[in-house]
């Protein structure tokens, strides 16, 4: 029966999409900080390192924003109506702004990992890492911009799919933060331990 099995390959890809991208970025962070000395070696420098790391984590960005595109619009897992779609757009609007100020605020060095890579970088207290009048911090708000982002698609498609690739997605950053938590308490150790 060639529909059903039709169907079937389309849920698999569905599924690849869903799993595979948001399974390599957490294994990209985690490489990069795990063998981080071989890596700053092999790029010639920390700065250089951190502009590797914005390369590669820039492909696996074009990969996912493609695939965005290519699937979120997709009815196969079904469909809902959000009812105010200026709420999504809304969402786009705040994780823009967000990675914006981000990258404001610690220009690539700061945003990939030169800190882990031996760049002297200063800690950054201003918004959106530190309150700025009546607005807070906000912690990892990279982080929180791309799921803003991915969650104002998601409402803005009205597919299950695209919701289910919103958590995913969430869930992806999840485990980006503990192993940035874990190797960033390393390093710190490390620091402290050559500093005596």
């Amino acid at each position: 029966n060639w529909p059903a099995r039709l169907v079937a390959m389309r849920s698999v890809e569905l599924l690849a999409f869903l799993i595979i991208p948001n399974a390599l970025a957490p294994i990209l962070f985690w490489a990069v900080l795990q063998f981080r000395r071989p890596f700053v070696r092999l790029c010639g420098g920390a700065k250089q390192a951190c502009w590797c790391f914005f390369g590669l984590q820039a492909a696996v960005t074009c990969a996912r924003a493609y695939g965005t595109k290519q699937y979120t619009g997709t009815p196969d897992w079904g469909t809902f109506e959000f009812g105010i779609p200026a709420v999504g757009y809304a969402l786009i609007a705040a994780g823009i702004i967000l990675n914006i100020f981000v990258y404001y605020r610690l220009g690539v060095c700061g945003v990939y990992y030169g800190s882990a890579f031996g760049v002297k970088m200063p800690w950054c207290t201003q918004w959106p890492y530190g309150p700025a009048g009546p607005l807070p911090g906000i912690p990892h708000p990279q982080y929180w911009g791309v799921f803003a982002q991915t969650l104002g698609v998601a409402l803005h498609a009205g597919t299950v799919f695209a919701l289910a690739f919103t958590l995913v997605t969430g869930i992806a950053y999840v485990v980006i933060v503990k192993v940035e938590n874990h190797y960033f308490s390393e390093i710190d150790n490390e620091r402290k331990k050559s500093a005596r």
